[in-house]
C-alpha cells in the first residue's frame, strides 16, 4: 500500500505541477537515483523552469555554518558576496570558482546588509576542499515555475521516482546496518543523520 500511495502521489503531482524539494549547484549530480524533485540549476534553467537572472545577481547569504572560513572572515547572513578574486560572482558558478581555488589564498568582496560600501577579505582554503559554509538565500532573485507532464509521461515517471526513492533509502539503511556490524562510529552517526524517507 506505500508503495501504491507513493506511486499516486508522485503520479498527481507530476501531471498537475510540483517545484523540486531541493536545488543543488550547477557543478553537484545526482548519483544512481532517477528523480524530477531534486535538481541542478542547470537543469531549471535548461527546462525554463525559472524566472528571474540569477546569473546577475550577487549571493544572498541566508546564513553562515559555525567555525566556517565565511565566518572566520567575518561575513554575515544578510551579506552580499559579490566577487571572489576579482571576477563576479553568483549562485551558478560559486562551487566552480571555489574548486579551482582549493589550498589557495583568495580576496572575497562583499557588501554588508543595508550597505553598498563594498568590503574585501582574505581568505585561505584547506588542501583537501574548499567550501566557504554558507547557505544561500535565491529567494528573492530567483522564481522557481512547477513543471507539469501529460498523463502518459506522469504515469511513467511516477514509477521512476517510486524506484529511484526506494533505492535511495535501502542505500541508506543498508549502509546504517554496515556501519552498525563493522562497528564504525563515525560512519553510524554519519548514516543515521542521512536516514530520511521520501519528502
Amino acid at each position: 500500500m506505500n508503495f501504491i500511495a507513493a506511486y499516486l502521489i508522485f503520479a498527481f503531482a507530476l501531471r498537475y505541477g510540483s517545484k523540486p524539494i531541493t536545488i543543488l549547484p550547477s557543478n553537484a549530480t545526482v548519483d544512481n537515483v532517477s528523480t524530477r524533485f531534486v535538481t541542478t540549476f542547470d537543469q531549471l534553467i535548461k527546462n525554463n523552469q525559472v524566472s528571474g537572472d540569477i546569473s546577475a545577481q550577487a549571493i544572498q547569504v541566508a546564513d553562515v555554518l559555525p567555525d566556517s572560513l565565511i565566518k572566520q572572515a567575518g561575513v554575515k547572513p544578510g551579506d552580499n558576496i559579490t566577487h571572489i578574486n576579482g571576477k563576479a560572482t553568483n549562485s551558478m558558478i560559486i562551487n566552480r570558482q571555489l574548486k579551482e581555488l582549493i589550498g589557495k589564498q583568495f580576496s572575497l568582496d562583499y557588501k554588508a546588509s543595508g550597505s553598498n560600501a563594498t568590503s574585501t577579505t582574505s581568505i585561505t582554503c584547506p588542501a583537501d576542499q574548499c567550501l566557504l559554509g554558507i547557505v544561500i538565500d535565491t529567494n528573492n532573485v530567483l522564481e522557481v515555475k512547477p513543471y507539469k507532464y501529460g498523463l502518459k509521461d506522469s504515469l511513467i515517471y511516477a514509477w521512476d521516482e517510486v524506484i529511484g526513492q526506494s533505492r535511495l533509502s535501502l542505500n541508506t539503511i543498508g549502509n546504517l546496518l554496515w556501519s552498525l556490524v563493522s562497528f564504525d562510529g563515525t560512519s553510524l552517526n554519519k548514516q543515521a543523520n542521512n536516514l530520511t524517507g521520501p519528502a
